[in-house]
């Protein structure tokens, strides 16, 4: 984690940490909304709840997957974090019902009366007990209002971004507002060397499968070796011995560095000129696309790693 992770985990957990804290995450997907609120989750020790998008989803679906998090704050009363993004935000309607929710912490006609009897009966002598509440219902509402948490992930880039937030003002007094854009250049810089693989790529001490198997086992290794080389090996020392002289044996130009690799197989680190200009020429190659997100640079990242394991192993 680099200074602008961190600086965001911070904001989130300073909203999420408080009784009724709701947060408004204002970024592109890419730029680490969802893996951020996650973590934050995982540290406060919440349960993170967020809707399955089928094709059929909609007021009824996202109602039904309510239900869930909801129950889990107001009758267990544990912390719940609901985490909310555009792809499932997809109807105004699904906003108005999400309003409802951060303005009173319910949403009218999701219970009938016959569902809500069961659930609240373990509330009943609690609510006589604190002798604050007039009813369970009462009480099941104030633990939805401290224990639920929702985050609303929204792309300000989005045509619609600036009227669906006015015609939810829940969003702008309920919520909390986190804008998440770019990341900075000592972020884009730090990246690839928090990635196995491409840190060492980056850094050139590369080892193919050879390698390592040679550093594992250097005398299987060698005899592999001398295997590969066996049909051409004999055809070649077959004319020699004609001529005189038994010929050379093919493990003379194997000199190795103690460990069973050949030094002309040895990976050799750059220079660290040579790895400023490397990781120059890889941000100059993530820039030249038009608002790449870090995602983005992650995904293109692995894929040269891969690339070059790919042709390094085929070699």
């Amino acid at each position: 984690l680099f200074p602008q992770v961190l600086e965001h985990l911070t904001r989130i957990d300073r909203v999420l940490s408080q009784p009724g804290g709701h947060l408004l995450l204002a970024g592109r997907s890419g730029v680490g909304r969802r893996s951020a609120t996650t973590l934050v989750a995982y540290m406060l020790g919440a349960h993170l709840v967020t809707p399955s998008v089928t094709r059929d989803f909609g007021v009824e679906a996202l109602k039904n997957e309510l239900k869930q998090a909801i129950q889990t704050a107001g009758i267990e009363a544990e912390a719940t974090v609901l985490y909310l993004e555009d792809h499932q935000l997809c109807s105004d309607a699904i906003l108005e019902v999400v309003n409802s929710l951060l303005s009173s912490g319910e949403v009218p006609g999701l219970y009938t009366h016959e569902e809500l009897e069961p659930l609240l009966g373990p509330l009943k002598e609690k609510a006589a007990e604190m002798g604050v509440f007039r009813n369970a219902y009462e009480l099941f509402i104030h633990q939805v209002v401290s224990n639920l948490h929702v985050v609303v992930s929204m792309d300000p880039t989005n045509p619609r971004f600036l009227l669906r937030c006015e015609s939810n003002p829940a969003l702008y007094t309920r919520c909390a507002m986190l804008w998440m854009g770019h990341w900075r250049e000592p972020s884009m810089r730090a990246l690839p060397t928090l990635l196995p693989g491409v840190a060492e790529l980056m850094r050139g001490d590369f080892e193919d499968e050879e390698m390592q198997q040679q550093k594992r086992s250097p005398a299987k290794a060698k005899q592999q070796r001398s295997k590969r080389r066996g049909g051409k090996g004999e055809s070649k020392r077959g004319g020699e011995s004609k001529r005189g002289g038994e010929g050379k044996d093919d493990d003379d130009d194997d000199e190795s560095d103690g460990e069973g690799v050949p030094k002309q197989q040895q990976a050799k680190g750059l220079s660290e000129r040579e790895q400023e200009e490397l990781l120059e020429l890889v941000l100059a190659m993530h820039g030249s696309v038009p608002a790449a997100t870090p995602l983005e640079y992650v995904s293109f990242l692995k894929q040269w790693k891969d690339l070059h394991n790919a042709k390094r192993g085929g070699m």
